[in-house]
């Protein structure tokens, strides 16, 4: 729901009983529920945004949580955004730590409905036990 320059989301997740990759073992399934409130502003071809949120985290060594980030992002060219990001995390696993990553990401408009997105960020608290490299590439698809 968008109010103004503002936007409230909510996550839910339901994860499987699947296969731990780094044990082998099978994980028990847990429902997850986060509350987050972003906000955002656009001025020009700038955009900040950012917001924090907990979420309630149930199963195995599960425990609830909290994140927070900001981002700033600028429209380079009318098919072009770039943006950096700095995003915080409490520990989400009994025992687990805190993690803190910077990244950057783009998004380019292939047309009106279809959109490459791609990112890559780096930990930068904790990061060889929480979060050395992260990315991801996708396509988007609006209407």
């Amino acid at each position: 729901m968008c109010v103004g320059d503002g936007i409230y989301e909510h996550r839910r997740r339901i994860s499987t009983a699947a296969s731990n990759r780094f044990t082998g073992r099978a994980a028990a399934a847990a429902l997850s529920l986060l509350l987050p409130v972003w906000l955002e502003k656009n001025r020009g071809k700038w955009s900040a945004f950012g917001g924090a949120g907990c979420e309630l985290n149930r199963g195995g060594g599960s425990r609830n949580f909290c994140e927070t980030g900001f981002a700033v992002t600028n429209q380079i060219r009318k098919d072009l955004q770039l943006g950096v990001e700095i995003f915080h995390q409490t520990a989400d696993t009994i025992g687990g730590q805190d993690t803190t990553s910077v990244g950057t990401g783009i998004r380019y408009d292939l047309n009106e409905h279809f959109h490459l997105l791609g990112y890559i960020g780096r930990g930068i608290q904790n990061a060889s036990d929480t979060d050395r490299l992260n990315w991801y590439s996708s396509v988007l698809f609006t209407f």
